[in-house]
C-alpha cells in the first residue's frame, strides 16, 4: 500500500511541475467511477461483450466470439478469466493491429469519452470503438474499455487518491461535497487550505455510515458503552438525503453515491409531477426556511399497508403521478443535519433526533420520521428484532444518541443488527447444488456462487427446480472442498442435456442461467440460512432474502436436498409462525416488568364454544403454540378444542403461577423464547394419545419436543434402549421404527 502510494505521490508531482495544477482531467480518469460530470455510458459487460464482438468483426458462431460472451470462463485458449477488457487484450492481439503508443493526450481522451457519452444506438457506439481501436495499441485500448467499465481493476480507492493528493483536507471536502472536480479545482494549488469542508445546501455529501454486524447481539450492545441506545428498523430501500432550501421553492434528492433523483421526486413543493415533494405544503414547520434530512426512501403498497421490495421503488416513483392509489415512494428520516444555515454534525444525534421532530409534520405513508425506542439491554434489542422479522424487515441499527454524524465513516456509534444472530428468526435450507457462475477480477477463474435447486417429487422425472443463488458465506477451505468434489463433473450450459435435470424461469430477467451445470447425482447439499422465503420468478415460484451458506452438507447425499414437498412445509409452516408473532403484538408498557409472567403469544383466534365431553383435563392448563405436523396432523385450534372438550383449560400467553402444559410441534419464535426459560415442551400427539387412552399418560421421548435434563432423564427410564414403551401398547408405525434397530 505504501509503495501505491509513493507512486502515485511521484506521478501527481509530476504532473504539477509539467502540465500544470489542474488534476481533475487526471484524476477523473483514475476513479471513472466517482466522476459525475460525465453523463453515464449505459454499457454494462453484456452489453461492452456484443459491441466488441462487431467491433471486432467476429463471426457469431466463431470460437472467439463463444470466448468473448463467456468472458467470465476459464477456456482452453489460456485466456484471462472474470476481466472483460483483457479477454478482449486476448482474443484481438491475434489479429492485425497497431503497434505504436498513440498521440492521444489527456484532454483528448476525456472528449472522446464525452463523445461515447451521447451515444444511445449500438451503431454509433460500434463505430466509436472501431475508430479507437484503429488509433490506439493494444494495451491502450485495454484501458480504454476499463474506463467505459469505470474500473481500472488497479486497487486505488478514492480516499487513497485524494489523500496523496491533498491529504485530509481533500477527503473532507470530497466528503462534503461529493464533487471530485470541486476538489481538484479548490485544492490545486497544494498550499491551498480550500473552503470549508462543512456541509453545503443542495451540495451532495457521503452520509454516515453503519457498522457492519458484530458477531452477537451482545456484542453489540456492548459497543454501546453501557449506556442507553436507540434501536431504529432497518428498510429494505434507498439511502437518500433530501436538501430543502427557499421555503421548500428549491428541493434537490441525493443518493449515497450522488445521483441525483430529484426527477423522481420532486424539484419544489408545487411539483405535481414530483412523487414525493407535491404532498409536502404542510410538513415543515414554517420557521423552517432551509434544511438537509438524510433517510431511506422505500416503497408503500397502500392496498396492503406493506413495504415493498427495493427493486419496485423506481416503479413506483415514475407511476405515483398518474396512480395516486397504487404503490408510491415514502420518504422515512432518521437524522437532520443542517438547519437554517447551520450545520448539526457536531450535535449529538439526541440533539438532532429533537430538531427533526420539532420541524417536522408527518404526512401519513408519504413523509414521515422513522420511529425509534431508547434501550439498554439485549432483551430489549431481541424483542424489536423478533417483531421486525414477523413483518418482513430486514433488521435493525442501534444508534448511539451521544455520538456525532461522521461523514463518510462506518463506525461503531451506529450497527446493524441481522436476523443471524437468532437462530429462530432464520430459515436454514438444504438445498442441492444444480449450477454454477464464475467469478469477476480475482475471482474470474474460479465458481464464486452456486445456483440451488429444488427437486420436483411430483415430477416422474425428478427435475429440479430453480430456486436461489448463492455466493457469500464459502471460506477457502470450502471452495477447496467442493473443487475436489466436483472437479471434471461441470457441464457448459450451452448442453442441452441439462434439460432433462433442470428446469429454469420462463422469465429472460431472471438470472438463473449459470455459466456451468452439474448433473444432480453428482452434486453436493449446502445448508442455506436466509432471513426469509420470498415468492419470485425462479421456476420453484419462490426464493430466499438475503441467503448464505451456513455449511456445506458433506454428510448428505444430492438426493437428500430440499423436494417440493418438504419445501412447501416449511413455508408453510414459516408463514403461520409470522402470523402467530404478528397477532401477539400489544401495547408495551414503560419501564415495566413482571417475571412470573413471559408474554409469548399463541395468536389465537375468538374462542369458540365447545361442548365438554369428559373430564380428563378437569385439573390442567395448556398453553397450545402450534398445530401438529405427525398424525393425526390437527390445526391449533382443533387442538385447543379438544383439551377444552375434555374438561381443560387454554390460555394464550405463558403464565408460570399456572404451571401449564406447554404444546407445540416445532421450533417457532415463540417457542425458542420459552426454550430460555428451563421449560419441558410437549408435542401435541401426546394429547391425542392421552384421549384415547383415557387418563394422562407419564412423558416418554416421543412426546417432547424439547425438554429440561430432568424431564428427559425420567421419559427415558419409561422405554427401553429401542424406544419401546414399558407401559403403552405400540403401533405399526412406531413397531415399523424400532424394526431396523433389533
Amino acid at each position: 500500500r505504501e509503495l501505491r502510494r509513493q507512486v502515485l505521490k511521484m506521478f501527481i508531482d509530476d504532473w504539477r511541475a509539467k502540465v500544470g495544477i489542474d488534476l481533475f482531467p487526471l484524476l477523473r480518469l483514475v476513479i471513472p467511477s466517482r466522476d459525475k460530470e460525465r453523463s453515464m455510458y449505459h454499457i454494462k459487460e453484456k452489453t461492452l461483450a456484443k459491441l466488441m464482438e462487431k467491433t471486432l468483426n467476429l463471426p457469431p458462431n466463431s470460437n472467439d466470439a463463444k470466448d468473448l460472451r463467456a468472458w467470465k470462463q476459464p477456456n482452453h485458449h489460456n485466456y484471462s478469466s472474470g476481466d472483460l477488457a483483457q479477454r478482449v487484450y486476448d482474443i484481438a492481439r491475434k489479429r492485425p493491429s497497431r503497434q505504436d503508443p498513440s498521440e492521444y493526450t489527456i484532454d483528448e481522451i476525456n472528449t472522446l469519452l464525452d463523445k461515447l457519452s451521447t451515444y444511445t444506438k449500438s451503431a454509433d457506439q460500434v463505430e466509436w470503438l472501431r475508430n479507437i481501436y484503429r488509433t490506439v495499441n493494444l494495451e491502450e485500448f485495454k484501458w480504454i474499455l476499463r474506463l467505459i467499465l469505470r474500473d481500472l481493476h488497479i486497487g486505488v480507492s478514492e480516499r487513497t487518491l485524494l489523500s496523496v493528493f491533498g491529504g485530509q483536507q481533500a477527503i473532507k471536502l470530497y466528503n462534503a461535497t461529493s464533487n471530485l472536480k470541486r476538489v481538484c479545482w479548490e485544492l490545486a494549488d497544494p498550499t491551498s487550505t480550500g473552503s470549508s469542508s462543512a456541509l453545503h445546501l443542495f451540495s451532495c455529501f457521503r452520509p454516515h455510515l453503519a457498522a457492519f454486524p458484530k458477531k452477537s447481539i451482545e456484542t453489540a450492545v456492548q459497543k454501546m458503552g453501557g449506556a442507553d441506545f436507540y434501536i431504529e428498523e432497518k428498510f429494505d430501500g434507498e439511502r437518500i438525503q433530501m436538501h430543502y432550501g427557499d421555503n421548500g421553492a428549491q428541493i434537490r434528492f441525493f443518493s449515497r453515491n450522488a445521483k441525483d433523483y430529484t426527477h423522481l421526486y420532486g424539484s419544489s413543493i408545487q411539483d405535481q409531477s414530483g412523487s414525493i415533494t407535491r404532498y409536502l405544503k404542510s410538513a415543515f414547520s414554517p420557521k423552517v426556511r432551509n434544511c438537509i434530512l438524510d433517510g431511506e426512501m422505500v416503497a408503500w403498497d397502500s392496498s396492503f399497508q406493506v413495504i415493498l421490495p427495493f427493486g419496485t421503488l423506481k416503479a413506483a416513483a415514475r407511476s405515483a403521478a398518474n396512480n395516486k392509489d397504487g404503490p408510491h415512494p415514502m420518504y422515512v428520516i432518521f437524522d437532520i443535519l443542517y438547519l437554517n444555515d447551520n450545520v448539526l454534525l457536531e450535535y449529538p444525534l439526541s440533539k438532532r433526533k429533537e430538531a427533526l421532530n420539532k420541524i417536522i409534520n408527518p404526512i401519513l405513508t408519504r413523509f414521515q420520521c422513522i420511529s425509534y425506542k431508547t434501550a439498554h439491554t439485549v432483551q430489549e434489542v431481541e424483542s424489536s428484532l423478533r417483531k421486525v422479522i414477523a413483518n418482513s424487515s430486514e433488521g435493525l441499527v442501534l444508534k448511539n444518541p451521544r455520538s456525532k454524524y461522521a461523514l463518510n465513516l462506518r463506525n461503531i456509534a451506529w450497527i446493524k443488527v441481522k436476523p443471524d444472530y437468532m437462530d429462530e428468526l432464520i430459515e436454514k435450507l438444504d438445498c442441492t447444488v444444480i449450477g454454477a457462475f464464475y467469478g469477476s477480477g480475482k475471482r474470474g477463474n474460479i465458481l464464486a456462487s452456486y445456483l440451488c435447486g429444488i427437486r420436483n417429487d411430483s415430477d416422474p422425472d425428478k427435475i429440479y427446480m430453480t430456486f436461489c443463488r448463492v455466493g457469500g458465506g464459502f471460506s477457502a477451505d470450502d471452495y477447496r472442498k467442493i473443487d475436489q468434489m466436483t472437479r471434471g463433473k461441470w457441464r457448459p450450459w450451452s448442453d442441452t442435456e441439462r434439460l432433462r435435470y433442470i428446469q429454469t424461469s420462463n422469465k429472460s430477467s431472471v438470472n438463473d442461467k449459470p455459466d456451468v451445470w452439474i448433473k444432480p447425482e453428482d452434486s453436493f447439499v449446502i445448508e442455506i440460512k436466509s432471513g426469509e422465503i420470498i415468492e419470485s420468478e425462479y421456476a420453484a415460484g419462490y426464493s430466499l432474502r438475503f441467503p448464505r451458506v451456513a455449511r456445506i452438507r458433506d454428510d448428505k447425499n444430492p438426493s437428500d436436498g430440499l423436494n417440493m414437498t418438504e419445501f412447501n412445509e416449511i413455508r408453510l409452516s414459516s408463514q403461520e409462525e409470522k402470523k402467530e408473532l404478528s397477532l401477539s403484538k400489544k401495547p408495551e408498557l414503560k419501564r415495566k416488568r413482571v417475571r412470573s409472567r413471559i408474554e409469548i403469544y399463541s395468536g389465537a383466534s375468538k374462542q369458540r364454544r365447545v361442548e365438554q365431553r369428559g373430564t380428563l383435563f378437569s385439573n390442567c392448563t395448556f398453553v397450545i403454540l402450534t398445530g401438529s405436523t405427525q398424525n393425526p396432523r390437527l390445526t391449533k385450534g382443533e387442538i385447543e378444542d379438544a383439551v377444552r372438550s375434555n374438561g381443560g383449560s387454554v390460555i394464550q400467553s405463558f403464565d408460570s403461577s399456572r404451571n401449564p402444559y406447554v404444546i407445540a410441534d416445532r421450533v417457532s419464535i415463540a417457542v425458542s423464547s420459552l426454550q430460555k426459560e428451563n421449560l419441558s415442551i410437549i408435542r401435541p400427539r401426546w394429547i391425542s394419545l392421552c384421549i384415547e387412552s383415557g387418563y394422562i399418560l407419564p412423558l416418554e421421548p416421543s412426546d417432547l419436543l424439547v425438554a429440561t435434563d430432568d424431564t428427559m432423564n425420567q421419559a427415558r427410564n419409561r422405554v427401553d434402549k429401542y424406544g419401546d414403551s414399558y407401559t403403552r401398547h405400540i403401533s405399526t408405525s412406531d413397531l415399523m421404527k424400532i424394526v431396523p434397530y433389533l
